[in-house]
C-alpha cells in the first residue's frame, strides 16, 4: 500500500479561471516591468543630457567695487542674452556684498568665443553706462579661473568646473 501511494501518478496541470487570472496577472506584471524599465531609461537619459549641458557651460562671475548712493543699483550689460544684449532694462542685476563689491554670475555656452560688457548704474529708472571702452572677454579651453580687466581684452580660461571670476575696475574696459 505504501509503495503504491509513492508511485508516480500522472499529473494534469490545473486549468480554469484561476489559471487564466494567473496568466493575465503575469502578462500585466511583464508589461508594467517593461514600462518601468523604459521610464528608468528615459530618466537616466534626461539626467545624462542635463549633466552634459551643465558641464559644458562655464560660469562667469563679474565683480566690481563701486560706491553707490541710496536708491542706486549696479547692473552688468553686454553682448550676451544673459547680459541683456546691450539693453539696460534687460541687463543683469548685481548683488551688493560687503565692502561695496557688486557681484553677478552667468553661465556661458561653450561655443561662445568672446563677449563684451559694461557696468550700468541704475537710479530710479535712469541708466548710466560705465564710461570708457567696453570690457572684452575671450574664452579659451586652458586651465585657470580668474582674470582682471585692463586696456587689453581679457582671455578667460577654465576647465568648465570652476567659475571664472572677472574682478573689474570701473572705467577700465578693453580696447
Amino acid at each position: 500500500d505504501i509503495l503504491k501511494r509513492m508511485e508516480p501518478t500522472q499529473f494534469s496541470l490545473p486549468s480554469g479561471p484561476a489559471v487564466k487570472d494567473k496568466n493575465v496577472t503575469r502578462q500585466r506584471y511583464q508589461q508594467r516591468a517593461a514600462e518601468r524599465k523604459e521610464w528608468i531609461y528615459n530618466q537616466a537619459l534626461e539626467e545624462a543630457i542635463r549633466r552634459e549641458k551643465e558641464g559644458s557651460s562655464r560660469k562667469v562671475t563679474f565683480k566690481i567695487k563701486y560706491d553707490t548712493h541710496f536708491g542706486q543699483d549696479v547692473y552688468v550689460g553686454g553682448s550676451l542674452p544673459a547680459l541683456g544684449q546691450w539693453t539696460p532694462e534687460k541687463a543683469l542685476r548685481m548683488a551688493w556684498t560687503q565692502g561695496n563689491v557688486w557681484t553677478a554670475t552667468i553661465e556661458v555656452a561653450p561655443d561662445t568665443p568672446n563677449f563684451e560688457y559694461k557696468y550700468v548704474i541704475s537710479t530710479h529708472g535712469r541708466h548710466d553706462w560705465e564710461y570708457g571702452n567696453n570690457h572684452v572677454a575671450r574664452l579659451t579651453n586652458t586651465s585657470g579661473s580668474s582674470a582682471s580687466s585692463s586696456r587689453q581684452p581679457v582671455t578667460l580660461s577654465g576647465n568648465n568646473t570652476q567659475p571664472i571670476v572677472l574682478d573689474d575696475k570701473w572705467g577700465v574696459g578693453g580696447i
